[in-house]
C-alpha cells in the first residue's frame, strides 16, 4: 500500500507545479568545435607507436528546444550540423598516391580530414543557480556524405578510400548560461563507438592494419531563444 501512497504523492507534486513551467523553449545557435581523434587500442604485437592527433577547429550550427518540468529540471535537446576537422601527425613524410596512381612522398605534418555530419542529442538538465544549468546528453551523429582528406598542399581535398565514418554515438556534457534571451553552451562529446576505419601502411605501402578510433569534441555556442 505505501509504494501506492508515495506514487499518487509524486504525481499530485507533479500536477501542483506551476502551469507556466510545463512548457516548450526553442533556441538556435552557431559557434565553434574543436576536434581530434582518440586512438581506442593499439595494434597488437606491434612496436608500432601511434602517432599523435591534434585538436583542429571548425563550427556548428544548430537549434535547441527544451521542455520543463519544473524551476530546476527540464529536458534539453539539440540538432546540429558539424563541419568537422581533424589531423593525424606526421613525422614530416607522407607517402600517398597521386592523381596518375603514383606513390609518391610528400612533405606535410598532418593528415587533414574534413567530414559533415548531422547530430542529435537529448537528455536531462537541472538549474544549479538562475540562467545556469548543467545539461547530460547521449549524441548520435550521422556523416552526410563522404569523409575527405588533404595532404599538405600537393593533394587538395578528396575522398579518403582509406577512413570513412557512417554513424558514432557517444555521450555529452554542457554547461549552460541565460541572460534574457540569449544563451552560451560549453560543453565535451566522447565517442563510445569504436571506428575501426582507419587503415595505416608502411614506408612501402604495405597495409598494417587497422586502428580503432573514438571521437572527442569540444563545443562552445551562443545563440538565442524565442
Amino acid at each position: 500500500m505505501k509504494p501506492t501512497i508515495t506514487l499518487f504523492t509524486f504525481l499530485l507534486w507533479i500536477c501542483s507545479l506551476p502551469s507556466q513551467a510545463q512548457s516548450w523553449q526553442w533556441g538556435a545557435h552557431g559557434g565553434a568545435t574543436y576536434t581530434k581523434m582518440l586512438w581506442a587500442d593499439k595494434l597488437k604485437d606491434s612496436p608500432l607507436e601511434v602517432p599523435g592527433t591534434p585538436f583542429r577547429p571548425s563550427y556548428a550550427l544548430g537549434i535547441t528546444s527544451s521542455y520543463r518540468y519544473s524551476t530546476r529540471f527540464y529536458s534539453p535537446f539539440q540538432l546540429d550540423f558539424y563541419n568537422k576537422r581533424f589531423s593525424v601527425s606526421t613525422e614530416g613524410t607522407v607517402f600517398a598516391i597521386d592523381d596518375q596512381g603514383q606513390y609518391i612522398a610528400i612533405q606535410a605534418d598532418h593528415l587533414d580530414y574534413q567530414l559533415k555530419q548531422l547530430a542529435f542529442a537529448g537528455g536531462i538538465g537541472y538549474n544549479v543557480l538562475k540562467g545556469l544549468a548543467v545539461e547530460a546528453m547521449p549524441y548520435f551523429h550521422f556523416s552526410l556524405g563522404t569523409q575527405k582528406i588533404k595532404v599538405g598542399d600537393v593533394i587538395p581535398w578528396r575522398e579518403d578510400v582509406n577512413f570513412q565514418q557512417e554513424y558514432d554515438f557517444g555521450i555529452s556534457g554542457y554547461l549552460r548560461g541565460d541572460v534574457g534571451d540569449f544563451y552560451a553552451k560549453a560543453g565535451y562529446q566522447y565517442g563510445l563507438r569504436k571506428m575501426e576505419e582507419y587503415a595505416i601502411f608502411d614506408v612501402n605501402g604495405s597495409s598494417l592494419g587497422k586502428l580503432p578510433t573514438r571521437n572527442t569534441m569540444f563545443l562552445l555556442v551562443v545563440g538565442y531563444s524565442f
